[in-house]
């Protein structure tokens, strides 16, 4: 350990290794003394030892000094020290420890002198391995160092064993205490951090090849439904080297061993799970047995339609954004995602990501057992297509000049009752706001009208116009008339041209008009063809 030096004389010393005092002489008392030349400069010629190892002797047999006296010169060696009447602090052979920090060297009476720092030092200068640590391993053991000793050598001779628990940051390891090692990891390297020391502690690492494996213990959790996500915590697995030596692992320590699992731990399981194989990089596999409980679908309906459903040849098929709802015998119904399609099974025809061929009309979506299947129509991009289930699903009842009407959803259709005309046959409108219409695209609409049962027939009309009054809300297509007769719906489906400029903000517009007759707006669509 390094002796800790006074911070004024650090100060000091950092100006000059050997540092001349300032010089100065007192007036004597006759005119002889007065005559005498004084010491104007003090300088170190040769310096004596001044790195030492704690109890050592100061040795200042070596050093020379150089005075000036009037116009002479002269250096004085310290054997003649005392010729000249010249001390030293502290004197030389002196045992030296940690508070010997320089040599004070005084010119007799003059009250001149110098300063010589010097060096007081016991550091430690090697280290010895007293009691190893563990040194067999497998590869993907973590290195433990919890029985590791190590004596320590300082300058003096003097020896202190240190166990690993205590190393602190004064000592380091490479590779260091619960790394993971590899067959190419023969040696740890124990170095002391504050001098050169170090030593190196040899380590045997053998390849993690196992001939047999053997189940211990599967997973906490074994039983699951279709889509919920693996769980490997609990398992342990026995693994056989060669030569007999036996491995147990936990989960927590395959990737270490780089052990794989199919399905991975956190996968959605699927219908046709029924086993975890674990595998070793040498190929060694292990069955882990679980139980994915099936589902016993009864029907399936489309909940949202794909983005994309109109392609280029070649184009890729893109599911992004369909879904379907499964109903689940004694539970709730299921909604899957096309990314989740392949873990319950659903499959879809055309393929996502196979390419769009000239002539198909549809992608129909299919779940295994189930004779209905869902067919969504391609040539067309969806912009809007109507969900009632939740509610009325944006649409906007705009009453005027004493219009007024009841807007609900039920059952999955939207409902307008209770209708009060107002003075005009614009004062009540029911519309669907924010479509947007490019300048010469192509566009179709698709709309489902019924009359409410008992109420009788009428006529209703529709139109695609402008909704924010920038072409004076006129109508783009359309004014189109539905003849609602009975209880039966009535279906419309038209195309039109955009002839104005681009809007972002034009609208379906469901026309109430003078009738007083209740409404049914089963299912509406606008397609961009």
């Amino acid at each position: 350990m390094k002796k800790n030096i006074n911070i004024a004389l650090l100060k000091f010393v950092a100006l000059a290794i050997v540092l001349p005092l300032a010089l100065f002489s007192t007036s004597c008392s006759n005119d002889e003394e007065n005559d005498s030349p004084r010491v104007s400069e003090v300088s170190m010629k040769t310096q004596p030892k001044v790195k030492y190892v704690l109890g050592e002797m100061l040795d200042l047999t070596g050093m020379v000094i150089t005075l000036g006296k009037g116009e002479n010169i002269k250096d004085v060696p310290y054997s003649s020290f005392g010729e000249e009447g010249i001390t030293t602090d502290p004197e030389n052979g002196k045992v030296l420890d940690f508070s010997d920090e320089a040599v004070i060297i005084t010119i007799g009476d003059t009250g001149s002198g110098m300063i010589q720092a010097i060096d007081v030092t016991n550091d430690i200068v090697a280290l010895i391995v007293k009691t190893e640590p563990k040194a067999n391993y497998v590869s993907g053991e973590t290195l433990d160092l919890s029985g590791l000793v190590v004596t320590t050598v300082q300058e003096d001779g003097t020896t202190a064993d240190v166990a690993f628990d205590d190393f602190g940051k004064k000592f380091g390891t490479t590779p260091m205490d619960g790394d993971v090692l590899a067959v190419d990891n023969t040696n740890v390297v124990i170095s002391y951090l504050e001098s050169e020391a170090k030593v190196t502690q040899s380590i045997d690492v053998i390849a993690f090849e196992p001939v047999s494996a053997t189940l211990v213990t599967g997973p906490t959790k074994n039983v699951y439904d279709i889509g919920e996500r693996l769980s490997l915590e609990g398992t342990v697995i026995n693994y056989v080297l060669p030569g007999g030596l036996e491995v147990e692992l936990s989960f927590e320590d395959f990737a270490a061993f780089n052990i794989t699992t199919t399905p991975a731990n956190e996968d959605k399981l699927k219908s046709t799970d029924n086993e975890v194989q674990a595998m070793t990089a040498s190929g060694n596999v292990v069955g882990i047995p679980i139980t994915v409980n099936q589902l016993d679908v009864t029907g399936m309906t489309m909940e949202f339609a794909p983005d994309k459903t109109l392609y280029d040849v070649g184009e890729l098929i893109d599911l992004n954004g369909l879904s379907v709802r499964l109903a689940v015998t004694g539970k709730d119904d299921v909604i899957v995602a096309s990314e989740d399609f392949d873990i319950y099974g659903i499959t879809t025809n055309p393929v996502e990501g196979t390419a769009y061929e000239e002539g198909t009309t549809e992608i129909v979506v299919s779940y295994p057992g189930i004779a209905d299947t869902i067919t969504i129509s391609l040539g067309s991009e969806i912009l809007y297509e109507s969900n009632f289930t939740d509610g009325i699903d944006g649409w906007t009842n705009q009453g005027n000049d004493g219009g007024s009407s009841n807007v609900y959803a039920q059952d999955g259709v939207m409902i307008s009752d209770n209708i009060v005309v107002g003075t005009n046959t614009y004062s009540l409108q029911l519309y669907k706001p924010s479509i947007t219409l490019e300048k010469d695209a192509k566009y179709k609409i698709t709309i489902e009208l019924m009359a409410v049962p008992g109420e009788g027939g009428f006529d209703f009309s529709f139109s695609v116009g402008d909704g924010d009054g920038r072409d004076g809300y006129q109508n783009y297509y359309g004014n189109e008339t539905l003849s609602l007769l009975g209880s039966e719906s009535t279906i419309f489906t038209g195309e039109f041209t955009m002839s104005n400029n681009t809007t972002d903000a034009a609208r379906i517009l469901l026309n109430n008009g003078y009738q007083t007759n209740s409404v049914i707006v089963k299912y509406v669509k606008f397609e961009k063809l």
